[in-house]
């Protein structure tokens, strides 16, 4: 018994023994003890598919929405109105173009309801592509998804405008592996 717990402690498995003399699958090629026959546990974790516990790694991801504008050519210093709308959900801001952060749009968060900290229904603007990041709301998403763009001035003038649904095909990304979480959607569109 003594031999056969430290082969467990130097290889970090254990088998089941038990008091049968007749050879099994599940037999130990040690011969059996004398003592009680109590079935012992490895310490490790079982991963195959229907054991609990499952140890995750701890890679984060968000679903994006890439819109890239290309009749608008985004400048520095101005301020748009933006609306995106997925599956018939929509977030409105007013994004200005900050010169702290070049290339960026900053978010005035008083024109949105979204509590601060979550990046869902999020706006970046990137001024040298011309292009919009929407942070996609929390959700189980199709292959494909409805979505409509507005995109304005401050004066109002609509720039670009998708004239109503269009579908995108997402794709689904689970960095840390099957039954893990995050699960992300990145799409791309063109306005």
């Amino acid at each position: 018994m003594v031999l056969w717990l430290l082969i467990s402690a130097c290889t970090g498995s254990a088998a089941n023994i038990t008091s049968t003399s007749q050879s099994s699958p599940t037999t130990s090629a040690l011969p059996p003890s004398t003592s009680t026959n109590t079935p012992t546990t490895t310490t490790q974790p079982d991963t195959t598919s229907t054991s609990e516990p499952r140890f995750c790694t701890e890679i984060g991801c968000d679903s994006i929405l890439e819109v890239r504008l290309t009749e608008v050519d985004i400048a520095l210093e101005a301020t748009y109105d933006v609306e995106i709308c997925v599956n018939k959900e929509c977030a409105a801001e007013t994004v200005t173009i900050d010169l702290r952060h070049p290339g960026t749009g900053e978010i005035q968060r008083g024109a949105s309801s979204r509590p601060q900290g979550t990046l869902d229904g999020y706006m970046v603007l990137w001024v040298e592509e011309d292009r919009i990041d929407y942070y996609l709301p929390a959700a189980d998403y199709d292959t494909t998804t409805s979505v409509s763009v507005r995109f304005m001035d401050s004066d109002g003038n609509v720039l670009a405008d998708t004239g109503g649904p269009a579908d995108v095909p997402l794709e689904r990304s689970q960095p840390n592996g099957p039954g893990c979480p995050p699960v992300c959607f990145f799409g791309r569109m063109t306005v």
